[in-house]
């Protein structure tokens, strides 16, 4: 019985490790990001402190955007963002002196500035 024992506690030791490791790669995967750092969803980067970027909120809130329009919002200059916005403006070849905010991210395309980013969510959302 011994001999028949050990060789299951090693056998069960080695099907729990091999779970674990699979759901720790398995979540890592899952990100909302691609493979090239760049969102895989669309994206309104912004700032607390960006006057146009304050302009488009009151945009979003007073035509309802949010409710017409599935998007993310990230703070560029919060520094969990700052790979995934400096992902996007290399994928839309914005040099970085030239990068601003407010921008959109959607499906490989970038919209920068207020007018941009407006239009954007108006034609997203049927206003005209």
């Amino acid at each position: 019985m011994k001999k028949t024992l050990i060789p299951m506690i090693i056998a069960g030791a080695f099907v729990i490790v091999l779970v674990v490791v699979l759901f720790i790669y398995q979540s890592k995967n899952t990100s909302s990001e691609s493979p090239s750092g760049t969102p895989n969803t669309t994206t309104l980067f912004f700032s607390e402190s960006c006057p146009h970027c304050r302009n488009v909120e009151v945009f979003i809130a007073e035509n309802k955007i949010a409710e017409k329009v599935t998007f993310d919002k990230k703070d560029a200059w919060d520094a969990k963002n700052s790979d995934t916005f400096l992902a996007v403006i290399t994928a839309c070849n914005i040099p970085k002196d030239q990068a601003g905010i407010p921008l959109v991210w959607d499906n490989g395309k970038c919209y920068m500035g207020e007018p941009d980013v407006v239009s954007f969510f108006k034609q997203k959302a049927g206003i005209q």
